[in-house]
């Protein structure tokens, strides 16, 4: 071989390893990114559900201090039996209504049909 051929040659090897090695490190990155990645997420994730717990168990417990505190049911207690009476009574009304305007309806459309057939 002649010493430019040699040269080239030496030269396309360096370059066939060079190669070689850095699909070796992206083939390496590729296994062991996502795996990263993903560990990171989860532990990320895990941080972030421990505090969205601890800021649910205080938000309950300020709740229950403040029920504790002012219970808006045993104030509007009075108002809440009256409604609820009234909304008793009005039905009862209505069942006992219902059938006379069932009735009068039904009166009103045989009266419109004898009226219909009385006309010459």
């Amino acid at each position: 071989m002649e010493a430019f051929d040699e040269t080239l040659d030496k030269n396309i090897w360096a370059l066939a390893d060079q190669r070689l090695k850095l699909d070796q490190q992206i083939a390496v990155k590729r296994r062991i990114k996502p795996q990263e990645v993903e560990t990171s997420l989860q532990g990320n994730l895990e941080k972030q559900n421990s505090i969205d717990d601890e800021d649910i168990a205080t938000i309950l417990e300020v709740q229950d201090l403040e029920m504790d505190l002012d219970d808006p049911v045993s104030d509007r207690y009075p108002r809440l039996q009256e409604s609820v009476s009234n909304i008793a009574a009005v039905t009862q009304g209505l069942g006992q209504s219902v059938p006379i305007q069932v009735e009068r309806s039904e009166r009103v459309i045989r009266t419109a049909h004898e009226v219909i057939s009385l006309q010459p």
